[in-house]
């Protein structure tokens, strides 16, 4: 039922481009495929000054980084905000997701203040053990973000029930949150 309803609203935001139906981009491939693009074509020192403490935070699965008692970091967070016009306008502070030891669910930033007239996305990796040669700083770390956003794309399409479209019938992590069914939730995945 979940497949039916998501494909209806997709199919009726389509339709009526007028009426926002769907209103976070981030659940919305065409929209998706922009942040992407703008990722994919941000200048490097743009990008290493606006992710490399995203990327620090991701390679962290200790928790070292966080003032709590950790028993584990579940995942990594990180909102982009793209122009009308197709630019990167900003990105908010890394904010990690994590368990605490008396088995509490935590994030070290609750919310972001989105900046005016911009897009929000969101990148979400989990932690992971990232040994030097595995994804070069910036360059690699780049292309992984893209492949994490290829991913949500994948995700939206099967949450509807659809076969992605072809290029997007990639392997990695895309949207995090899940059903019971295997299915992505809306809208905080």
């Amino acid at each position: 039922m979940q497949q039916v309803r998501v494909r209806a609203e997709y199919a009726a935001h389509a339709h009526f481009e007028d009426e926002e139906i769907i209103e976070d981009p981030a659940w919305l491939p065409g929209e998706i495929e922009r942040a992407m693009e703008v990722i994919r074509t941000l200048p490097t020192e743009t990008f290493a000054e606006h992710f490399r403490e995203y990327y620090d935070a991701v390679r962290d699965h200790t928790g070292e980084r966080i003032d709590d008692d950790v028993q584990s970091v579940d995942r990594v967070r990180k909102h982009i905000y793209i122009s009308a016009d197709n630019e990167f306008v900003d990105s908010s502070e890394t904010s990690i997701q994590y368990t605490d030891t008396s088995g509490e669910t935590r994030v070290t930033v609750e919310s972001a203040t989105d900046p005016p007239s911009a897009d929000r996305f969101v990148v979400t990796l989990p932690p992971l053990t990232i040994e030097r040669d595995d994804f070069e700083f910036p360059e690699s770390f780049q292309a992984l973000v893209v492949s994490n956003l290829m991913c949500q794309i994948r995700d939206i399409y099967l949450n509807m029930g659809e076969e992605p479209p072809t290029e997007y019938q990639v392997e990695g992590i895309g949207k995090t949150t899940t059903l019971h069914d295997g299915l992505v939730s809306r809208p905080d995945g």
